[in-house]
């Protein structure tokens, strides 16, 4: 059938409208699809993930501030004032009874903590020489044999080597902050590959470092070995609190992280222990915060003559290495 002139002009007309039309229809579906996103058309939009998504309960994200580090080489995060729920709830596994009752905590004050625990090292270059049972293990490794009267000398020596800084153990509610770094569970990540513990250690303690670190980039918060705080030991209390530093006086020091030598239970965000401070063992170590106001300690004549003794899971063991 042979098609007119006019004919052919009507046809290419009824084309390009209709080709106008679907262009028209294709922009309005996906303009749509581009609002629901959140974004303007056109625009892309990246989806938070579930780090970014708690940030505005969690606002200690290190990332606020550039890592320190001093001279001998250890560096420090910054963690920025914030809230978190401190404790476990008595439906998690493994869950002790002084890890309880959960409560708020706000801590008002941002401060400088350790990335990693304090090396032999490091210890051995303040203290000039080198307590540690695991000396093999090398350098990079975690100093433990070390009691918190140790600490608190190698923290003088250390504040005296750096004028116009300020050195401290964390309080037992800064090292929790800072090992959940948002997380509200028991762990951060999979244990076997956030820490050194009983399964996977090799009965020893390893290098600083080796395993993944949490969201705020802190390594071996679980594992490796026990870390001293600054907290004399006592039972929580309920209700909301700002700034918590324990009792003034007690018996024994709080142990936070788990180590090398204990089971899966034992390593857990919110887990503790408690040694008397002038306690030594192959399994016990600490990091450190860099702050620019020190918080006074509450000191005790009686320090020097506590006995050898350590507390875990409500049992007092009698028994520990000198």
């Amino acid at each position: 059938m042979e098609v007119s002139p006019h004919g052919q002009v009507a046809y290419l007309t009824l084309f390009m409208r209709a080709r106008v039309l679907m262009l028209t229809v294709l922009a309005a579906l996906f303009g749509a699809g581009a609002s629901r996103e959140g974004g303007a058309p056109g625009e892309s939009r990246r989806k938070a993930s579930p780090r970014e998504e708690r940030a505005p309960e969690h606002q200690g994200n290190p990332a606020a501030r550039a890592p320190v580090t001093n001279k001998l080489g250890m560096e420090f995060l910054f963690v920025a004032p914030g809230e978190f729920d401190m404790g476990s709830p008595e439906s998690e596994a493994g869950r002790d009874a002084d890890e309880g009752p959960v409560h708020r905590v706000q801590l008002s004050k941002g401060y400088y903590l350790g990335r990693f625990e304090v090396t032999q090292r490091q210890w051995t270059a303040v203290m000039g020489r080198n307590p540690s049972h695991f000396t093999s293990c090398g350098g990079d490794c975690p100093v433990e044999q070390v009691s918190f009267t140790d600490v608190q000398e190698f923290i003088r020596r250390l504040n005296e080597k750096e004028p116009g800084r300020s050195y401290r153990l964390p309080t037992e509610a800064e090292w929790e902050y800072a090992a959940r770094a948002g997380d509200t569970g028991g762990r951060y990540g999979d244990l076997d590959l956030i820490g050194w513990y009983w399964s996977n250690s090799r009965n020893r303690t390893q290098p600083a470092g080796r395993k993944l670190p949490n969201a705020w980039g802190f390594h071996d918060m679980i594992g490796n070995v026990w870390e001293w705080v600054d907290d004399w030991f006592s039972d929580y209390s309920p209700g909301p609190q700002t700034d918590p530093r324990g009792p003034s006086s007690g018996v024994n020091r709080v142990n936070r992280g788990g180590s090398w030598n204990f089971v899966a239970p034992y390593c857990r965000a919110a887990a503790r222990a408690a040694y008397g401070p002038n306690s030594r063992v192959n399994y016990v170590g600490f990091r450190i915060v860099l702050n620019t106001t020190p918080l006074p300690r509450a000191e005790s004549r009686l320090d020097s003559l506590r006995p050898c003794s350590m507390r875990v899971r409500g049992y007092f063991l009698a028994k520990c290495a000198s």
